[in-house]
């Protein structure tokens, strides 16, 4: 802690970072099924952006071929299509970098995959925002101020993995 009075105090991931990663006291005191849990949870935030990023490509890319057809749509439409396509890229950098806002925004974006379902009959869109909720729902503490990083999880993971604790 600071012992100045005259100095901001420390938030809980300016510790973090200050700290050494395998000594972080929370993943410490985890058992290792409760890392391991953790670890794949995280795991499954990244792919979720992945699949974001790719189901963006994904509409840009019909857009594209079906240019002639997106000139004639109904002005609702499009506004759906754009505003599916800008919460797949906002959606990308909440699930990377897991801000507090993160999650919110993932659940936001999964809605909009659904609600794209409803509208324009896209299957792709419904399985990405139904994996998308089973995703983010069991993965709170990923998110937030005091998250943990997938950077330190994976090193935690890797060192009780090499001293033997998982089979």
């Amino acid at each position: 802690m600071n012992e100045s009075p005259y100095t901001a105090p420390e938030t809980a991931v300016q510790m973090t970072e200050s700290h050494d990663p395998g000594k972080f006291s929370p993943l410490k005191k985890m058992r290792s099924t409760e890392l391991r849990s953790l670890y794949r949870k995280s795991l499954s935030v990244r792919a979720l952006g992945a699949l974001s990023m790719f189901y963006a490509a994904l509409l840009v890319g019909f857009k594209y071929y079906y240019r002639d057809s997106f000139a004639a749509q109904d002005p609702f439409q499009t506004y759906v299509y754009y505003t599916v396509l800008g919460m797949c890229l906002v959606s990308v950098f909440a699930m990377w970098l897991r801000p507090a806002w993160g999650q919110t925004v993932g659940y936001l974006s999964c809605l909009m995959y659904v609600a794209s379902f409803i509208i324009s009959f896209d299957f792709v869109g419904l399985v990405f925002g139904v994996v998308g909720f089973i995703v983010l729902s069991s993965s709170g503490i990923l998110f937030g101020r005091a998250r943990v990083s997938h950077a330190i999880l994976k090193r935690n993971y890797r060192r009780r993995k090499k001293e033997g604790r998982y089979k």
